[in-house]
């Protein structure tokens, strides 16, 4: 499984900690980082009750060399990771050769300038980390022309990265409690933009083993890289080496064709039982949750697809709000990245968090029934 970690939460009045953990830990993320500057050093002692793996972020917003460099020195030994966001090539070049900064962020207008083959070409050195934000995607209220020029400019930017085997990660910019995503969804609307999983595996290990690196960095025995001050009664493990797996990558959806007879008959369905978690209750019926599948599918994929995804609702609990979904086995991912698009029902927050996936629909109806009940 990727460890998907959140890059960016924002912690509001009426978002805790302990709050954010929970949520964090039902979705399936394996960590995140706040980015309030009171979440420094000291404020990290009191992650310790977390499920989560919590780190400390510091965003620098400069368009100079200068300020970036002044305030670069001030900040560094105080928190986990260390971002830089501009619009300023120079500013962007300065940051790829500095290995104290562990992630560029940049408006998605500025994407296609910026990234540079030389840009990159530093980047994965270090690497430094390129964050890509989905949050403007995701806007409910959006027009779907602005979707679809945001979708494309990340598009030609990921195209850019993964061309040059540049480190990049995903952002949701969480900024409330419910816009945290399911993980799982994260990893199919990544492969759904042409990401392979190999590809996009590598990336966030290399971001968990670099936010792992500077923790030790933080630690109060810290000298030097590889060099710690340990008392004499603890002893240390070497970590064993984790034996690979060979993933198998993601292939994209194929051009608009006619299906074959051969490949209609080789469809297998395809049932995910999911959930939808929210702040307060409100009523939404079977009807009307099909109807927004339905509208958000075919706002992503085109009409065809939606046909050919033979999207139905097998079972809804309107009154605890659990689902079985069914799609076909060439969907799942395309259905996946779907879910992740709906952030409101009914005006209210949700999470739509998918729970299980199976091939028969028996086993997860006797969860889905069980889960009714005890909720």
């Amino acid at each position: 499984m990727i460890p998907i970690i959140e890059p960016q939460v924002h912690l509001g009045k009426n978002f805790s900690l302990e709050r954010a953990d929970a949520l964090a830990a039902r979705v399936g993320l394996e960590g995140f980082l706040l980015t309030e500057k009171k979440f420094g050093k000291p404020f990290l002692k009191q992650t310790s009750n977390c499920s989560m793996a919590v780190y400390s972020r510091v965003t620098i917003a400069g368009s100079k060399v200068a300020t970036v460099r002044r305030l670069l020195a001030k900040v560094r030994k105080s928190f986990d990771v260390v971002a830089v966001q501009t619009a300023e090539a120079k500013v962007a070049h300065w940051v790829a050769k500095d290995n104290r900064v562990d992630i560029l962020s940049m408006p998605s207008s500025s994407m296609k300038e910026l990234l540079t083959k030389q840009l990159t070409n530093v980047a994965a050195q270090i690497p430094l980390f390129f964050e890509i934000d989905l949050k403007p995607f995701l806007e409910e209220k959006a027009p779907p022309e602005v979707n679809s020029i945001y979708l494309r400019q990340i598009s030609r930017a990921l195209n850019i990265l993964l061309r040059e085997r540049a480190p990049f990660i995903f952002t949701l910019n969480v900024g409330e409690p419910f816009a945290f995503k399911d993980a799982r969804s994260i990893i199919s609307f990544a492969k759904v933009l042409g990401i392979p999983y190999l590809s996009l595996k590598e990336n966030y290990l290399k971001f968990k083993e670099r936010l792992e690196r500077n923790r030790k960095r933080l630690t109060e025995g810290f000298v030097a890289p590889g060099i710690w001050k340990v008392p004499a009664e603890e002893k240390k493990y070497l970590p064993k080496k984790q034996k690979e797996t060979v993933e198998n990558t993601f292939v994209l959806l194929e051009e608009l064709k006619p299906q074959s007879l051969n490949e209609k008959r080789l469809e297998r369905q395809r049932y995910l039982l999911f959930e939808i978690i929210s702040e307060k209750e409100f009523e939404l019926s079977e009807k009307e949750l099909m109807n927004i599948f339905w509208s958000k599918f075919q706002k992503l994929f085109g009409e065809i697809n939606s046909s050919r995804a033979g999207i139905y609702l097998s079972y809804y609990s309107a009154e605890k709000r659990v689902g079985i979904l069914r799609t076909t086995h060439k969907m799942v991912d395309p259905v996946r990245a779907t879910l992740l698009t709906i952030g409101a029902l009914k005006t209210e927050k949700v999470i739509v968090n998918v729970l299980k996936i199976s091939g028969t629909i028996s086993n997860l109806l006797a969860t889905a029934k069980q889960k009714s009940t005890s909720n």
